[in-house]
């Protein structure tokens, strides 16, 4: 078998056996191959928005109750029972203690009885005093006789209002045997069982303490003062609080209170927001992240 290479031009034959393979056939220049490759990827396009941004400025911090009380007798008398119990939350005006309030019943019904004698005294000495008053323009009565009757008036008079006075003070020392919380709250361990006399000494009962709102303070250093001041004076700054053993759990306050000195030791100030949460208030660590400004 024989084999045959022609060259024509600018084509190249090959000839094999019978066969005839044209590998390539052009009568000009070489044309430039297509570019290889994956097609285009389509780009998203979006116009650009001009808005302020929050900076957060984090801190550790620990919660205050707001109010806290040491719950005291104002008046003595024996412990007589204690309806909430220890650790108990309770309701604004709420009973909390109960002294025994029989002498001061007692006291008050003298004080009413006194009150109702002084008032018939008044009565007689009105009626006296207003026949003088007919009696002496016509000469019957002596003057000074008239004198008498006016000023036994005046005494009937204020001794009527001591009584209603006396009344009230009673009244008063009878409504202090009741110990009502008087906020809501959470009672802390009892220090006068039933049958403790009380009242006059300075024994604290139990220690009342508010759980919400809470104050979360934290402490920023004196470089972000200027920050917060500014953000304070543009509108409110808010502050978020997480736990540490739950940080998907975040509570909202706002920022009110930032104090008038720098701690010259560690350089920071202290500031608090007011919290609306159920946070437990004790002095364990929160996280406060306070928006502090925008840009």
């Amino acid at each position: 078998m024989r084999y045959w290479k022609i060259l024509l031009g600018g084509a190249v034959v090959v000839c094999v056996g019978a066969g005839i393979l044209v590998t390539s056939l052009r009568t000009g220049p070489v044309a430039a191959a297509a570019p290889s490759g994956p097609p285009a990827m389509p780009v998203p396009v979006t116009d650009v928005i001009r808005k302020t941004i929050p900076v957060y400025l984090e801190y550790s911090a620990r919660t205050e109750s707001i109010r806290e009380v040491s719950l005291q007798a104002k008046v003595a008398g024996y412990i007589q029972s204690q309806p909430a119990a220890d650790g108990a939350d309770v309701k604004a005006d709420e009973l909390l203690y109960k002294i025994d309030d029989r002498d001061y019943r007692a006291a008050l019904d003298q004080a009413r009885a006194q009150a109702q004698r002084n008032l018939a005294a008044l009565s007689y000495a009105r009626s006296n005093f207003n026949r003088g008053d007919e009696l002496v323009k016509t000469g019957f009565l002596a003057r000074d006789n008239y004198d008498q009757r006016a000023s036994t008036l005046g005494q009937s008079e204020a001794s009527v209002a001591m009584d209603s006075a006396s009344v009230h003070s009673a009244e008063i020392n009878l409504a202090y045997t009741d110990i009502r919380a008087p906020f809501p709250g959470r009672l802390g361990r009892n220090r006068a069982p039933v049958g403790t006399l009380v009242g006059g000494s300075g024994l604290t009962l139990n220690t009342l303490v508010q759980l919400d709102p809470l104050y979360v303070t934290f402490n920023p250093s004196e470089r972000d003062l200027g920050v917060i001041q500014a953000a304070r004076g543009a509108g409110k700054v808010i502050a978020n609080v997480s736990l540490p053993d739950d940080p998907s759990m975040t509570y909202s306050g706002e920022l009110t209170f930032i104090d008038n000195g720098v701690d010259r030791t560690t350089g920071t100030i202290t500031a608090r927001d007011r919290t609306q949460s159920q946070i437990h208030a004790s002095s364990g660590p929160v996280c406060a992240r306070a928006a502090a400004c925008t840009r």
